[in-house]
């Protein structure tokens, strides 16, 4: 066995070399290529193996025996022996000589087999380095194409972190004027009940003065009444004393129509408290309509801000799914 090489690598050469030699029938030895390919190994080691499984195969075609012939001359004759002797070592140096040209001729296939075979090897060498570089080219550009991505997804993140900070003072602009509209809802609670008091005080006192004007109204008009019946009494005593007391029937008539400017004049007077009731009334409701509309407006601003914090909500939602597709893409 050949010094250097393992007794399992060996056997294994062997073993391979022997199963395609009788694949061939035993008509053909297998190359080193085959071998070296069946039996996984490399080529310095499969050609020293193969070199010695070759030689063992021509040294067991060509045995050298001594023949019953020689064994008849020899015992009949020495010279006889001699001859056969040397006609059967001419046959065996022949033999010999025939087993050394097959050997070599056996070598010289053998180097044409390990140079096809370095040929080959070489192809597969070039395609290999070529595969390799291929590979390298495009592991550089994955690693560009991985950096690019990085550095779009940091990119990305400083987006997303921008936009958060920008939806947090979005929702803390929201919070403080949800607080500016629950304060006026409660101011607007408050200005109601107010007015409503208002209202309630306003009717009261107007009801107030219709009753005292109409008690005022019926009082007069009592008083009116007793008075002209008093006139007319003291005019029909006066017509029965007509000439008598002219004098004192131009006084009573003067006190009448005095008394009668009087009434005129309350009258008046209760028409001014009620204009000034009727103004309260109307600048409460001029107060309560303002109420209503800053109420509106309020309304409308928190909608302009739940529509913008909605925006800005679907644009962190469509830059979430942005990232999730390019990660999956890469």
């Amino acid at each position: 066995m050949a010094q250097g090489i393992p007794t399992e690598t060996y056997d294994r050469i062997v073993q391979v070399a022997t199963e395609l030699y009788e694949q061939n029938s035993r008509e053909k030895m297998p190359t080193v290529d085959e071998v070296r390919r069946a039996a996984k190994a490399d080529m310095n080691t499969t050609s020293a193996v193969m070199r010695e499984w070759r030689k063992m195969q021509t040294s067991q075609a060509a045995p050298v025996a001594v023949p019953a012939a020689v064994q008849e001359a020899f015992q009949a004759a020495l010279a006889t022996a001699w001859t056969e002797a040397q006609g059967l070592a001419n046959e065996a140096l022949t033999a010999a000589q025939k087993g050394w040209d097959e050997e070599r001729t056996e070598a010289d296939q053998l180097r044409g087999e390990m140079a096809d075979a370095f040929e080959s090897q070489g192809l597969e060498l070039e395609e290999l380095t070529q595969h390799l570089v291929t590979e390298q080219q495009e592991h550089q550009e994955s690693q560009q194409k991985v950096q690019e991505s990085a550095e779009q997804i940091a990119a990305l993140g400083s987006e997303i972190q921008e936009l958060k900070t920008a939806l947090a003072t979005v929702e803390r602009q929201a919070a403080d004027r949800a607080e500016r509209v629950e304060e006026l809802k409660a101011e607007l609670a408050e200005t109601r009940a107010e007015a409503k008091e208002q209202r309630r005080d306003a009717e009261q006192e107007r009801k107030a003065l219709e009753r005292q004007y109409q008690e005022q109204t019926r009082v007069q008009d009592e008083r009116h009444r007793l008075e002209l019946e008093k006139a007319e009494a003291a005019a029909a005593d006066l017509r029965q004393r007509l000439d008598a007391v002219s004098g004192e029937f131009a006084q009573v008539r003067a006190k009448a129509e005095a008394q009668e400017q009087q009434h005129q004049e309350q009258r008046k007077q209760a028409a001014l408290e009620i204009q000034r009731t009727a103004d309260r009334l109307t600048a409460a409701q001029g107060e309560r309509d303002q109420v209503r509309q800053e109420m509106a407006d309020s309304r409308e601003r928190n909608a302009t801000i739940t529509g913008e914090l909605g925006a800005v909500r679907e644009q962190l939602a469509e830059l979430k799914q942005q990232v999730k597709n390019d990660t999956k893409k890469k």
